[in-house]
C-alpha cells in the first residue's frame, strides 16, 4: 500500500507542476500513442490495419465495470494493431403487419464480423482476454463508484497514459488473477459531485488533451465509443446544456477549440439535440454522433472505401420526380444497428414479394470512411438481387446526414470562415466516398443573410464536387460560379408516425403545380423519413408507411386517390437521391453532373 500512494503522490507532484508551467505556455497538441495517426483535414483519429484474425468476446451480459475494462484494454491493445472486437447489441428484422419467411434467417445470428467474413477467435471469459494482452499495460486509474462521473474522469486520465479505467472491485479481481498494475491516479473520495469532477478535468487535464476531439457519453455507457476516445487522449464529459452551471463549463472546453477544425464524439443529456448542437456550431465544433458505436477501435483500421455506384445519368422528361430518403445517417452508430435493421428489413421484403420493388435512398457521414470504412463498403457494393435483373445496387443511393462531414447547424456557426472549411472538408470526403449529395440543416437560421452574393459564392465554391446540397429550409438557387445546385428537401423528417397521410399531401401539391404548369415541364418531390421512434414504439413500421406512399400515388383505390393521382401515375416516377439531383440540375440549366 505504501508503494502506491508514493506512486500516487509522485504523479500528482509531478503532474501538478506541469499543469501550473502549462498555463503560461502555448497548448501544444499531444502526440498519439501506439501507430495511431489524425485523419488528413478531420479531427478523427486513424488507427492501424487490423490483424488477419481478432479475439471476440460478446460482452452484452457483462456488468458496467468490466465492460468499462474491456474498453480499456482495446484502447491501449488496439491502438498498437486493432485485435480486440467486443459485441454489445443485438439486431433483429422489424416486424410489421408481416413476418420475415423463416428461410430470410435472422439478423441476430450474425455480428458485423460474421457479416464482413473476418475470422476470429470467441472468448467467454473477459479476463482471458485481459490476461492475453496483460504485457501491452502496466498502470491503472481508479475511479469512485459513489461519484460516477469519475468514470470520464479516470477514462481520459488513463487514455493520457495508456493505462486501464477501473473500478476498485475490477483491480481486485485483477490482482487475483496476476494481472498486477501499477495505480498511478485513485478518484476515490475527492469529489462531491459532477461540476467538481469536470472542473477538475477542465483545470487539470484538458492542456494534456486533444483539443481536435471532445467526447460527450454518459457514464450508463462504460463500452460503446470509449475505447476510442481514450486512444484519441480526448477528453471525456457529460454535460447538460439546458442546466446553467453545466452549459457554462461546456462552453469553456468548446471556447479552447478551432472552429471548423474540430469534433464532438458521442451524443449528449436526452432532450438536449438542438440546444446542444446549437451550442456546439456557435463554436464551430460539429458533432460526430457516436454515443452506441461499437468496436470503432476495430473498424477504423479495417479497409478502404470503395465508392458508391453513381447512377447513369436520366433523361429529364416532363414528369413529378419522387425520391424517398430515410434519415439519420449522421450519426455513426445509426450505420451499425438501426440502418442495418431497416436495410435488411426492406431487402427481405422486396425480395419476397411484401414490398413494391422502387428506389430508397440513405443518408451516411462521409466521415464513417474514417471510422468504419469496411461497414460502409458493405452498404455501398450489396448486391443482393432483389428480381431477376434488379440489385439492391440498383435501387438506392447516399446523400449526407446534417449538415454534411458531421452534424451542425451552419445557420449558428458565428464565424463563417470556418463554415467553408467545413463545407471543403465534406465536399473532400464526398468526393472520396462517391456521395454526392449533402443534406444541409439550417435549423431554421439561414447562414447566408447580412453576406454580398460573391461572400455567399466563395462559400459555395468550396463544393467542387457535389452535385447539389438539399436544405431542410426553403433555400433555393443555383450557384453559377461554383456550378452548384441549392434546393431544398420537401419533407425534411417526418413526425407522423405510421400515417403515410403526411407524405402523400405532398405528392398531392407536386400534382397541382404540375397541373398548374400546363402537364409540362417537372416537379421535384423529396420526402425523408425518420427511422427512430417508429422503431421503439413496435406500433409504427417506416417501411410499412413508405409502402403505403408508394401504392397510393401509383395504384390509387380510393375514390379519393383516384381523383388525385389516377390521370398522372404515369408521370409520377420514384428515383434514387443522386438521380433527382442530375434531374434538378438539367431542369434548372445545370449539366447533370460536374
Amino acid at each position: 500500500m505504501k508503494k502506491i500512494v508514493c506512486l500516487c503522490l509522485c504523479s500528482l507532484f509531478l503532474f501538478s507542476a506541469a499543469a501550473c508551467a502549462g498555463k503560461e505556455t502555448e497548448y501544444v497538441e499531444p502526440s498519439l500513442n501506439g501507430s495511431l495517426r489524425w485523419e488528413e483535414d478531420l479531427p478523427l483519429v486513424k488507427f492501424p490495419s487490423a490483424a488477419e484474425s481478432v479475439d471476440y468476446i460478446d460482452s452484452q451480459s457483462l456488468n458496467y465495470d468490466v465492460q468499462l475494462l474491456l474498453s480499456s484494454v482495446k484502447s491501449v491493445v488496439n491502438a498498437n494493431q486493432p485485435r480486440i472486437y467486443t459485441n454489445e447489441s443485438t439486431l433483429n428484422y422489424i416486424q410489421g403487419s408481416e413476418t420475415i419467411p423463416s428461410e430470410a434467417g435472422t439478423l441476430s445470428d450474425q455480428n458485423w464480423l460474421d457479416r464482413l467474413g473476418y475470422e476470429y477467435t470467441e472468448f467467454t471469459d473477459p479476463y482471458e482476454i485481459v490476461k492475453k494482452y496483460s504485457s501491452e499495460f502496466t498502470e491503472a486509474v481508479i475511479y469512485d463508484p459513489e461519484v460516477v462521473d469519475t468514470m470520464n474522469l479516470a477514462s481520459t486520465y488513463a487514455g493520457l497514459h495508456g493505462a486501464l479505467a477501473v473500478s476498485p472491485l475490477v483491480y481486485g479481481r485483477l490482482c487475483q488473477i496476476g494481472v498486477e498494475l501499477d495505480i498511478i491516479e485513485d478518484y476515490r473520495g475527492r469529489f462531491d459531485d459532477k461540476i467538481e469532477v469536470y472542473e477538475y478535468l477542465y483545470d487539470n487535464l484538458w492542456e494534456q488533451c486533444t483539443h481536435r476531439l471532445i467526447t460527450c457519453i454518459s457514464n450508463d455507457f462504460p463500452g460503446m465509443v470509449r475505447d476510442y476516445a481514450m486512444a484519441s487522449k480526448s477528453a471525456i464529459v457529460w454535460l447538460d446544456s439546458l442546466i446553467a452551471e453545466e452549459r457554462q463549463l461546456m462552453e469553456k472546453f468548446f471556447a479552447d477549440m478551432v472552429p471548423g477544425e474540430s469534433a464532438f464524439l458521442g451524443w449528449f443529456p436526452a432532450g438536449n439535440e438542438g440546444p446542444f448542437i446549437t451550442l456546439s456550431s456557435q463554436y464551430g465544433v460539429f458533432a460526430v454522433p457516436s454515443d452506441y458505436c461499437e468496436n470503432f477501435s476495430f473498424f477504423s483500421g479495417w479497409g478502404e472505401v470503395t465508392p458508391a455506384k453513381l447512377a447513369q445519368v436520366p433523361a429529364l422528361e416532363d414528369k413529378i420526380y419522387v425520391s424517398v430518403i430515410i434519415s439519420d445517417g449522421d450519426n455513426h452508430q445509426y450505420m451499425q444497428h438501426r440502418m442495418l435493421e431497416w436495410w435488411e428489413t426492406w431487402k427481405m421484403r422486396m425480395k419476397y414479394g411484401m414490398m413494391d420493388v422502387f428506389p430508397i435512398s440513405w443518408s451516411v457521414s462521409p466521415s464513417a470512411s474514417v471510422t468504419q470504412a469496411a461497414l460502409m463498403n458493405w452498404y455501398f457494393t450489396d448486391t443482393t438481387e432483389i428480381e431477376s435483373g434488379t440489385t439492391v445496387q440498383d435501387l438506392t443511393s447516399f446523400m449526407t446526414g446534417p449538415s454534411g462531414i458531421g452534424y451542425n447547424y451552419p445557420g449558428f456557426w458565428e464565424d463563417k470562415d470556418a463554415v467553408k472549411k467545413i463545407y471543403a472538408m465534406t465536399d473532400k470526403y464526398c468526393a472520396e466516398t462517391g456521395i454526392t449529395v449533402v443534406n444541409n440543416w439550417s435549423y431554421g437560421n439561414d447562414w447566408s443573410v447580412g453576406l454580398t452574393d460573391q461572400e455567399k459564392a466563395n462559400m459555395y465554391a468550396e463544393y467542387k464536387n457535389v452535385l447539389a446540397v438539399y436544405d431542410q429550409s426553403e433555400m433555393t438557387g443555383v450557384n453559377a460560379d461554383s456550378g452548384l445546385l441549392v434546393s431544398y428537401l420537401t419533407l425534411p423528417y417526418t413526425f407522423e408516425g405510421n400515417d403515410e397521410s403526411e407524405a402523400v399531401s405532398y405528392v398531392s401539391d407536386a400534382v397541382d403545380i404540375f397541373v398548374e404548369q400546363g402537364e409540362q415541364g417537372t416537379v421535384f418531390v423529396k420526402l425523408q423519413f425518420n427511422p427512430w421512434d417508429t422503431i421503439e414504439a413496435q406500433k409504427v413500421d417506416m417501411l410499412e408507411t413508405i409502402q403505403k406512399l408508394y401504392q397510393r400515388v401509383k395504384f390509387p383505390e380510393s375514390s379519393r386517390d383516384q381523383n388525385t393521382f389516377g390521370d398522372y401515375t404515369d408521370v409520377i416516377e420514384f428515383v434514387r437521391i443522386d438521380e433527382m439531383a442530375m434531374l434538378e440540375r438539367q431542369a434548372n440549366g445545370l449539366s447533370a453532373v460536374r
